[in-house]
């Protein structure tokens, strides 16, 4: 009621009067545009509509390459840390150092377990024991 009051007052009218019609916009090269090009992530009761591939992450198969990235990022954050003007900066530099290093160790232990499997196979070709091999 308020609402109604103030805008009689104030003397607002349609949107249509300030911006014109979807016509009239798009005569004046002003055409409304696309809000989105892809369904993924648009509002459709679920995250990714069953008719579109899930977003995917490009990962390095690369111990080496993804272990020089979390070095590179360990680094860089070592040096915010110094730089931080407040202990609540230097308290997030520092969760986010905790981070790296729980996914530095994951990689190390991914990277042995990997290489037990290795060796265990091969230990198991010389004893004559490989599952695969057929009789």
């Amino acid at each position: 009621m308020i609402a109604d009051i103030h805008r009689k007052a104030a003397g607002f009218q349609k949107d249509e009067i300030y911006v014109g019609t979807a016509q009239d916009r798009a005569n004046m090269g002003k055409a409304d545009s696309v809000g989105h090009v892809s369904e993924v992530g648009h509002l459709g009761g679920s995250a990714f509509p069953a008719n579109h591939m899930l977003p995917t992450h490009e990962y390095e198969a690369d111990y080496l390459s993804q272990r020089a990235k979390i070095v590179a990022n360990i680094k860089d954050l070592r040096t915010l840390m110094d730089d931080a003007g407040t202990s609540d900066e230097r308290a997030v530099y520092e969760s986010s150092l905790n981070h790296e290093l729980a996914a530095l160790k994951r990689i190390n232990g991914q990277q042995q377990g990997d290489f037990a499997s290795r060796v265990s196979g091969v230990k198991d070709l010389e004893a004559g024991t490989d599952d695969d091999q057929t009789q």
